[in-house]
């Protein structure tokens, strides 16, 4: 069976990470890709710094097209959270670190928006950091953290049997 095309389109966020290496031509050389949650406010991650993890969240359906007996057209907006963790000691670390990351897979999104032919388009909705969080290096270890919010847009045939 093939993949749906949201599938695809996820698994080509997930390439799109892969590639951000400075020899690229991006400021960061990411050292792990998941297709999961990375939990790094319990302690050490399990994976190599700095890290990535691509977890798609809720999909909100919109008819486009009045129902027929056997089909309808549906637009899907798909929200995708891309974390990524980064070792820091200091706060210009943070800063510095924090924010290449984020413009790294900004650019790495951006580079080709319909994942592929699988998506309408790709929106970069917002980033979110802990750069102004003072205990960050205390009580992580180390670590910092961010997110960068996207949306996927596709359209979908529904079929009604």
């Amino acid at each position: 069976m093939a993949n749906s095309v949201q599938l695809d389109a996820l698994l080509d966020i997930v390439d799109a990470m892969e590639e951000i290496s400075i020899a690229n031509g991006y400021a960061t050389d990411v050292a792990t890709v998941v297709q999961r949650f990375l939990d790094w406010e319990t302690g050490r991650l399990d994976v190599p710094l700095p890290a990535i993890g691509v977890v798609p969240g809720e999909a909100r359906y919109e008819e486009q097209s009045v129902p027929t007996a056997s089909t309808s057209v549906v637009r899907v907006r798909t929200s995708v959270s891309i974390q990524y963790v980064y070792a820091a000691e200091t706060q210009t670390e943070v800063w510095q670190s924090g924010y290449e990351m984020a413009d790294d897979i900004i650019a790495a999104v951006s580079v080709d928006r319909t994942r592929s032919g699988n998506a309408l388009t790709t929106r970069i909705v917002s980033v979110e950091t802990d750069a102004g969080n003072a205990d960050t290096m205390d009580s992580r270890g180390g670590t910092a953290a961010g997110i960068v919010f996207l949306e996927l847009d596709f359209w979908r045939k529904l079929t009604v049997s």
